[in-house]
């Protein structure tokens, strides 16, 4: 299956190329069978195919490799003495092969239910080539209007789309970080980026300045250096920091034989730090608002020195509404800002998003603290800000939009790193009711990839808990048996194709003290950039089912990274809530602490204190019934005639984010 195919499918569209007829007995079949066993009903039966079949069964795969134990459920009827045993002497006898479980204690388990009654309906539609070459032009452009970096799937699908001519070097790209992407295609986009651009490219690819040597010469690093070498001439002046300029003027060294005369003469910050020093807050904001997106990104450090309320609401009025991203994104770091609570810092670095939480003692010193009557005040302030904007915008008509989208976070810097099925944007929820919930992980191609899950408290959030055996059910604790049978693990499946599933009772868990469970992923064999890695998680009515059964998948991430580790989703026990997380994070082959920092913004409660209701409410008119609109906002609803955006189109979500007003 092809990338144009997968970004289709996301959409829930499939596109047959050159679609044969087939007789009606054959029809009924079809479509009896993707119902059955995928839950899919198709908006046109009648176009049905065998390679529509295909199709959906390379998205959700029917049949995925067997795990160490056939079901997570298998394993209560072992001791802790005996499933020790097993997988050591299997790990032992199987050294060099790909490990299966070599059964040394046979077991009469009671027969499981074939399947389970459970079913996850999603309705696709089957489209023509024009509406597919429409559908594929709208994603180059939502791609086009990303404010962030690509993550390595998304970059693999901008890639192909500029490849097919769906993105264009006349397009605008709103994330210079990307435009490094197109450079080898379209060298005149060079023009577009400036001299930190060129520094931030070097130190991103080469991890040095100058780059260091390397003995291999890939077609990349070739490649870099000669964007670098030619980029230097045409890039536009900006203000520099001392770093920054002192970097530049080495890149000039290394490639014009000359070193560069930039200096950081025109950075702000001297300027900043003596109003401050002098307590002209007033004249500190007037300073920074002529100048860009720096005030965002000192905001906190000059409301923390405010002395009214007056002053706070003039710093706030004097934000630029020309980037709502940055006021959600201010939003969202809100609630970790009272006095004394440490702050965790994510950012995206080498595209892994990287985290950082504040010590005890650094969270009593430092000076940039916001009392609790000011943050309620900015959070109102920003909020009106905010639904201002895109009260601005051009509006969309007649808008239906589904209670789901109160859930569905908007999608900002995150640099989400999975995509496949139904995914939404992270820091999203997904509402359950069902006693159990099975996670899983399966793989092709790729050598022992480790499932971990991760039992937290509330106050395990406070930056200081460390991550003890005792909290995590992985390879390395399920035969301790440390949850009783309140969450089970199908063992450590070692094998180049393999699969690892968890079974989690909501209820037993709680009483145990748990609030969330944290999924995780580890390359044990390797970085998760090879092969096929899917993670996602099954609602189970009735855990004693066959272990796969895509029919009831809620959604699935394929997974690929430069890295050895992933976070992709949470479990809120307490709120029987699933809370997307979806990220690439450094880390090594073992479940750790950062893994688990990582989720803290996520998993606070106001974190959807902004939602993509609140936003795309401010678009247009609302109407109650989806036939009526202009625009339909849900996950299910088809129509050939009408828009419709659903909360996992992710791409579509951003563009609508990241929308400009019209110029007069």
């Amino acid at each position: 299956m092809g990338l144009l195919d997968q970004i289709l499918l996301e959409k829930r569209l499939i596109y047959i190329d050159t679609p044969k007829p087939v007789e009606e007995k054959r029809r009924v079949y079809l479509n009896s069978y993707l119902l059955v066993n995928f839950g899919i009903e198709l908006e046109n039966p009648e176009c049905v195919n065998d390679e529509v079949l295909q199709k959906i069964d390379a998205l959700l795969s029917l049949n995925v490799p067997s795990s160490f134990y056939e079901s997570p459920q298998d394993t209560k009827y072992f001791s802790c003495e005996e499933l020790f045993l097993e997988q050591v002497f299997s790990y032992w006898l199987g050294y060099g092969t790909p490990i299966k479980r070599i059964e040394l204690f046979p077991k009469v388990i009671p027969p499981k239910c074939i399947v389970g009654e459970e079913m996850h309906l999603r309705s696709y539609r089957i489209v023509s080539k024009e509406e597919a070459e429409k559908a594929l032009r709208e994603a180059a452009s939502n791609y086009c209007a990303y404010k962030r970096p690509y993550s390595d799937i998304e970059t693999l699908y901008v890639n192909e789309l500029a490849k097919e001519g769906y993105i264009t070097e006349e397009d605008t790209i709103q994330c210079r970080d990307n435009i490094f992407l197109f450079l080898p295609r379209f060298p005149s986009m060079m023009k577009r980026l400036d001299k930190k651009d060129l520094v931030k490219y070097s130190l991103d690819v080469f991890g040095d300045i100058p780059p260091a040597p390397k003995r291999t010469k890939t077609y990349q690093y070739i490649q870099a250096h000669k964007i670098l070498s030619e980029a230097i001439d045409v890039v536009r002046d900006c203000p520099l920091s001392k770093r920054q300029a002192k970097l530049f003027n080495k890149l000039c060294k290394v490639y014009k034989g000359h070193k560069g005369k930039e200096t950081n003469a025109a950075s702000p910050y001297k300027k900043l730090n003596q109003l401050i020093a002098e307590d002209k807050i007033i004249e500190a904001a007037d300073f920074l608002a002529e100048r860009g997106s720096i005030l965002e990104r000192n905001l906190k450090y000059l409301l923390s020195r405010a002395k009214d309320d007056f002053q706070v609401s003039y710093i706030i009025d004097k934000l630029s509404n020309k980037n709502p991203t940055a006021l959600f994104q201010i939003l969202s770091t809100l609630s970790s800002d009272a006095a004394g609570s440490p702050r965790t810092f994510v950012y995206i670095a080498h595209k892994k998003t990287v985290s950082y939480v504040e010590t005890k003692e650094e969270a009593t010193y430092r000076k940039s603290v916001l009392p609790p009557y000011i943050l309620e005040q900015v959070k109102i302030l920003l909020l009106d800000k905010i639904c201002s904007y895109y009260r601005s915008l051009p509006s969309l008509g007649k808008i239906y939009l589904s209670e789901q989208f109160h859930k569905v976070a908007i999608p900002v810097n995150t640099s989400s790193s999975g995509r496949g099925v139904d995914v939404l944007p992270s820091g999203s929820r997904i509402p359950f009711t069902a006693d159990y919930i099975r996670t899983f992980c399966y793989w092709h191609g790729v050598r022992d990839i480790d499932a971990s899950l991760a039992f937290l408290r509330e106050k395990d959030f406070n930056g200081n808990d460390s991550l003890g055996m005792d909290r995590v059910l992985s390879w390395r604790t399920y035969c301790s048996k440390t949850f009783g049978d309140d969450a089970l693990c199908s063992g450590d499946d070692t094998s180049t194709d393999g699969a690892e599933y968890q079974d989690l009772n909501i209820a037993k868990l709680c009483k145990r003290g748990f609030d969330y469970a944290i999924a995780a992923i580890n390359g044990y064999g390797g970085k998760l950039d090879q092969g096929k890695i899917c993670q996602g998680l099954q609602i189970k009515e009735n855990i004693d089912t066959r272990p796969w059964d895509p029919k009831n998948i809620e959604f699935q991430m394929n997974v690929v990274g430069n890295s050895l580790a992933f976070t992709g989703f949470a479990v809120d026990l307490r709120n029987k809530e699933i809370v997307i997380i979806n990220m690439i994070t450094p880390g090594n082959r073992l479940m750790g602490r950062q893994q688990i920092d990582m989720c803290r913004r996520y998993l606070q409660k106001d974190y959807l204190y902004v939602n993509m209701y609140d936003i795309l409410s401010c678009r247009g008119s609302m109407v109650d019934d989806p036939k009526d609109a202009d625009v339909v906002f849900d996950a299910e609803y088809q129509s050939a005639t009408q828009k419709v955006i659903r909360p996992f189109d992710v791409d579509a979500l951003i563009a609508l984010v990241n929308e400009k007003p019209e110029r007069n």
